[in-house]
């Protein structure tokens, strides 16, 4: 069994601290990319926004993560990117869709030669207040 205490300790105002020479890594479950791919859905009575950590691959040369921010009501949703790191160029546009029940983050390749691009994401919710 995994000794979570060699990795974490109590931080101040009651936060989750890493020990020292702990990191986090990250991998998930790949999505191609193609038209519309809804990469995450949640619904509304559950959070208001999110942040997340994209990393998008096209083959072995072609890499992008991107840092963006999503939040969302029944009738709107805003996508910001803060963040943005490629080789050779942008391969994905990112947006949100939203109706009353749930709200999307969308990707979309940049053109027809971004098709098929794999991507995983990472993130962070924020419960609703309602």
């Amino acid at each position: 069994m995994i000794n979570l205490s060699k990795y974490f300790r109590k931080g101040l105002r009651n936060t989750i601290a890493l020990t020292p020479g702990a990191q986090f890594s990250y991998t998930g479950r790949w999505q191609e990319i193609y038209s519309n791919l809804a990469i995450d859905r949640w619904h509304m009575g559950d959070f208001s926004s999110a942040e997340y950590t994209l990393n998008i691959e096209l083959g072995r040369d072609r890499k992008e993560i991107i840092k963006c921010l999503l939040t969302a009501s029944p009738n709107e949703a805003t996508v910001v990117v803060y963040g943005r790191a490629s080789t050779n160029g942008d391969i994905v546009d990112l947006s949100a869709t939203v109706t009353n029940s749930y709200v999307e983050l969308i990707l979309n390749p940049k053109s027809g030669t971004e098709q098929g691009a794999k991507a995983f994401f990472q993130a962070s919710y924020f419960k609703s207040h309602t």
